[in-house]
C-alpha cells in the first residue's frame, strides 16, 4: 500500500483515518484519538491551541468515503466491511457520537458540560455524583478522573439545540419516507385492480400520465 494523501491522516496521530471528525477550527482527527485526548482533560485543539470540546466536532462523511475509495484502490480487503457498517449506521439513524451521554450511552435530552469540556445527561451525572456523596467518596468526573463539583456543571445550550435540530431532521425524514411508501403502496394497489386483459397499450400509457399529473 502506497503512502496515503496527507489529508487522509489524523492531525493528532498522523495515521490513516477510518472515522474522521472535523473540528470547528477546520482540523481533521480520528474519532477515538481526539475524543480520548479531550476526555483526558484537554480543553484545547492540539493543533490550533484554541478552545475545543466534543460538541464542536462533527463526522465528515465525505472525507470518510474518499478514504474508503482510496483504500479500495490499494487492495484493502477490510474496506467493504467498513462501508457496510457505515451504511447500517445511516439506516438506523444513529446519532453523532457527541450527542451520546458517556454514562448512559443514550441520546442526551438535557445535556450539561463540565469545566473540562465533557458532556453528560444531567440526571445521569447528578445521580453519579450523588452516589459518590452517599458512599463518602469525593466528587470526581467518571471520564477524566478530575475533581467535579455539581456547582461547576452547566447546561450546554448549543449542544441541546444541535440535538433537537438533528432529531427534527430525522423525524422529518422518517415522515417523508413513510409518505412515499404509502404513495407507492396505493399506486401498486391501483395497478393491481386494473382490468389488464381489456386494456390496450394506449390505455396504459394514458393511465400512467394521469397518475403523474
Amino acid at each position: 500500500m502506497s503512502s496515503p494523501p496527507s489529508q487522509f491522516l489524523c492531525s493528532l496521530t498522523s495515521e490513516l483515518m477510518k472515522q474522521p471528525l472535523l473540528s470547528k477550527h477546520g482540523h481533521h482527527f480520528e474519532r477515538d484519538a481526539i475524543l480520548n485526548y479531550l476526555n483526558d482533560g484537554n480543553a484545547v485543539c492540539p493543533i490550533s491551541g484554541l478552545p475545543l470540546r466534543p460538541s464542536q466536532l462533527i463526522s465528515d462523511r465525505t472525507l470518510q468515503k474518499k478514504i474508503q475509495t482510496w483504500r479500495a484502490t490499494q487492495g484493502d480487503n477490510q474496506v467493504h466491511a467498513v462501508a457496510v457498517d457505515d451504511s447500517n449506521d445511516q439506516q438506523q439513524d444513529c446519532p453523532p457520537h457527541e450527542f451520546i451521554c458517556p454514562l448512559t450511552k443514550k441520546l442526551m435530552k438535557d445535556p450539561v458540560i463540565t469545566t473540562k469540556g465533557v458532556n453528560f445527561e444531567r440526571k445521569a451525572i447528578m445521580k453519579h455524583l450523588e452516589t459518590s456523596r452517599k458512599a463518602g467518596k469525593p466528587y470526581m468526573c467518571p471520564i477524566t478522573g478530575f475533581s467535579l463539583h455539581p456547582s461547576t456543571i452547566i447546561s450546554d445550550v448549543q449542544l441541546h439545540f444541535d440535538i433537537q435540530e438533528w432529531q427534527m431532521e430525522i423525524d422529518q425524514g422518517a415522515a417523508a419516507l413513510k409518505q412515499e411508501e404509502e404513495r407507492l403502496k396505493a399506486r401498486a394497489e391501483a395497478l393491481d385492480a386494473l382490468p389488464w386483459g381489456r386494456l390496450s397499450v394506449d390505455d396504459l400509457l394514458e393511465d400512467e400520465k394521469s397518475a403523474e399529473d
